[in-house]
């Protein structure tokens, strides 16, 4: 089945009526199954995070259409949704002084009943999320006191409480120093394969995107620049297209997936 069908989406940002469109989404389309890891990868101004905003429906499409499970997009409410899509924005400073605890347990909010309180499994599938994520030592912590990448630890744990099938993450390695990059995306990973997760990531680390990645969507001014199969995107000629940049395309030593080298030649 699958788990997310985006069909021929158009979306523009005009900052007033009747002034010229300062960027444009057109024609996007793709579609994936359950249990897939998707990178999308293009240079700033591309469409990357705007696209994740449309499939969050923070953003509102111009026409085109989107599936969920089966769903259509447009009948889902924005609680229902949540239900469905779990989204992980770039990491900004929080508003509020909430705790890391506080925090994560927002995860649970499409799940309240009419009093509006969280059970006990609402707290245990926060503290699991906190587990998961590195960061119980923090629970009782203010998040405004806390670095930019435990900061971005707290925000997946709170969109892993929410327990959504539909994984959205906008470039989940800031702030991240190394060990946490890897143990986080091998987490994301992993949901993948033994619970089905569709986990659709933007990054801008393309060897990361490779080593992670079951598909990659390539964006260039606003269009599919290229969808497939990692092997089948990263190339020199796509990359020197999209970024231009040189680089040199070889195999990791282990995992034998395309690996990116900048060639400053």
């Amino acid at each position: 089945m699958l788990s997310i069908e985006v069909d021929k989406i158009n979306f523009s940002y005009q900052l007033h009526k009747n002034e010229k469109v300062t960027f444009k989404l057109e024609d996007i389309s793709f579609s994936l199954n359950k249990g897939t890891f998707l990178s999308i990868l293009g240079p700033n101004g591309s469409g990357k995070s705007t696209l994740l905003k449309i499939i969050d429906k923070i953003l509102h499409p111009i026409s085109g259409n989107i599936t969920i499970l089966g769903k259509d997009f447009n009948k889902i409410s924005k609680k229902e949704l949540s239900r469905y899509i779990a989204f992980v924005p770039q990491s900004t400073p929080p508003n509020f002084p909430y705790t890391v605890y506080e925090t994560v347990l927002m995860g649970r909010a499409p799940y309240l009943g009419g009093i509006g309180f969280e059970n006990e499994k609402d707290r245990d599938v926060a503290i699991r999320s906190m587990e998961k994520t590195d960061i119980i030592n923090l629970a009782n912590r203010n998040i405004q006191n806390l670095s930019g990448g435990e900061i971005q630890r707290v925000y997946l744990a709170r969109a892993l409480t929410q327990q959504a099938p539909i994984l959205l993450l906008d470039e989940p390695n800031t702030h991240l120093d190394l060990t946490h990059q890897i143990d986080i995306l091998t987490l994301i990973k992993k949901l993948t394969i033994e619970n089905k997760f569709t986990v659709i990531s933007v990054f801008h680390d393309i060897n990361l995107a490779s080593l992670f990645s079951d598909m990659i969507l390539i964006l260039h001014e606003g269009r599919v620049f290229e969808f497939g199969k990692p092997e089948y995107v990263l190339n020199e000629k796509n990359l020197k297209t999209v970024f231009g940049t040189e680089t040199i395309i070889d195999k990791h030593p282990i995992k034998g997936i395309p690996r990116v080298t900048l060639n400053p030649n």
